[in-house]
C-alpha cells in the first residue's frame, strides 16, 4: 500500500491542524513500516487563497492519484476530483458559526467543501461531536464517518526537564499562574475569563498568563480582548510560545483555563492535563466528551461562575491535586499510536 498525505500544513507556520499532521505521520511510519507513506508538501513559491485551492483541488489531487492506493487529506479540503480519498476533519466551524462563513471567499470555498464532501469516500472526525456537525450540517452519511481521536505529544508530560528553568527564562512569567494558550478569534470567548478575573485577583492574588500568536491581519473574526484591561495588575500577555517550550509553560501554572465556545476536538486543555495542571473549561461542543469527568467545567457566559470555580482551585490545593490526577489519568487515554492504529484501519477498509 502508497498512501500520499497533503502536507499543505506542514509548510505553514504550525498550528494545530499542522501539529496533527507531524505526529499522526510519525506514530504511522513507526507502526507500519510496511506501507509507503509520502507526504506531498506545497511548493515554496506558493502564495494565497487562489494558489491554496489550486493546489488542494489541481495540482496535489492529480499528482497522488498517479502514484499511490491511497490519498489523504489531514484537513478540510476534500478534492472534487478525487472522490477515492480520506480527508480528516477537525472541525465544522466554518459551516457552523456564522462569524466564520459572512464573508464572499469564505462562502465559496465553504461551497467547494461542501461539493467535495458529498463524493469523499471516507471522512475521519477528530471527536463524536464533529461527526455529529457533519452529519447534521454538512448532511454526510454516518457510515462514512470514523472517530479518530488526536493524540498526545510525548514531551507532554508532568515531569519537569532539564531545561523547563531555561525555557520559563525567556518569557516574562510570576513566579506562580494561571495560564491560557490558544488562540484569540471569536469563539475562544476570552472576554468571559478576562471579566471575571478582577475578582480571582482580589481572593487569590494569582495573575493570568495569555499566551498565543496573536493575528497579524484584520479578520472579522479576530477580536481585541485586551484594550479594555491594559496596566491591569493580573493580566501577563507574553506572545507566542516556542514548541518546544510548551511543556514547560504548561508544568509550571497553577491552573489551566479555557473558556472556548466551539472546539472540534480540544487540545489545549487536554495537553495542559497530560502536563500535570488542573483544567477548569466551558461545558460546550467537544470538550466534555475529550476532558471527561477530570476537568471542571463552567457555562460559556457566567462571569460569576467562572470567577468562583477559578478561585475555588486556585484556594484548595487538595482540590487542584485531585483534578490534577485525574487530568493525568485522562490525557493517558489519547495517543498517537491509537490514532495511528484506527487511522489505518480507515485505509485498510478503502484498500479492499
Amino acid at each position: 500500500m502508497r498512501v500520499e498525505v497533503n502536507g499543505y500544513f506542514r509548510s505553514l507556520p504550525l498550528t494545530g491542524t499542522g501539529q496533527h499532521l507531524i505526529h499522526l505521520m510519525a506514530a504511522l511510519r513507526e507502526g507500519y513500516p510496511g506501507v509507503t507513506f509520502v507526504e506531498r508538501n506545497v511548493p515554496g513559491r506558493l502564495r494565497g487563497r487562489p494558489a491554496k485551492i489550486w493546489w488542494e483541488q489541481v495540482a496535489w489531487p492529480t499528482r497522488a492519484y498517479r502514484s499511490s492506493t491511497i490519498r489523504h487529506v489531514p484537513y478540510l479540503a476534500p478534492p472534487i476530483i478525487d472522490p477515492n480519498s480520506v480527508v480528516t476533519a477537525h472541525d465544522a466551524i466554518h459551516f457552523v458559526l456564522p462569524e466564520y462563513k459572512a464573508r464572499a471567499a469564505q462562502q465559496l470555498y465553504g461551497a467547494l467543501v461542501q461539493m467535495g464532501i458529498r463524493r469523499t469516500r471516507q471522512i475521519i472526525a477528530v471527536s463524536q461531536w464533529t461527526r455529529r456537525d457533519l452529519m447534521n450540517v454538512l448532511r454526510v452519511p454516518a457510515a462514512r464517518i470514523h472517530v479518530v481521536h488526536n493524540g498526545i505529544a510525548p514531551s507532554l508530560s508532568p515531569s519537569p526537564e532539564k531545561d523547563d528553568f531555561t525555557a520559563l527564562e525567556r518569557y516574562p512569567l510570576p513566579d506562580r499562574y494561571a495560564l491560557y494558550l490558544g488562540g484569540f478569534d471569536v469563539r475562544k470567548n476570552l472576554g468571559v475569563v478576562l471579566d471575571a478575573w478582577p475578582g480571582v485577583w482580589k481572593a487569590t492574588r494569582t495573575p493570568l498568563v495569555v499566551a498565543g500568536r496573536r493575528p497579524v491581519r484584520r479578520n472579522p473574526v479576530h477580536v481585541d480582548w485586551f484594550s479594555a484591561y491594559q496596566g491591569a495588575p493580573w493580566l501577563k500577555l507574553i506572545g507566542a510560545v516556542d514548541e518546544a517550550d510548551k511543556a514547560a509553560i504548561y508544568r509550571a501554572a497553577t491552573v489551566f483555563v479555557f473558556p472556548s465556545r466551539y472546539e472540534g476536538f480540544g487540545l489545549d486543555p487536554l495537553e495542559a492535563m497530560a502536563c500535570g495542571v488542573p483544567v477548569i473549561a466551558a461545558e460546550a461542543t467537544s470538550l466534555p466528551e475529550i476532558l471527561g469527568d477530570a476537568a471542571l467545567f463552567v457555562g460559556t457566559d457566567d462571569v460569576a461562575g467562572w470567577e468562583r470555580v477559578i478561585s475555588e482551585v486556585l484556594s484548595d490545593p487538595a482540590r487542584a491535586a485531585s483534578f490534577r490526577d485525574a487530568g493525568l489519568k485522562r490525557a493517558r487515554m489519547f495517543s498517537w499510536q491509537h490514532a495511528a492504529e484506527a487511522t489505518m484501519a480507515v485505509y485498510d477498509g478503502m484498500s479492499t
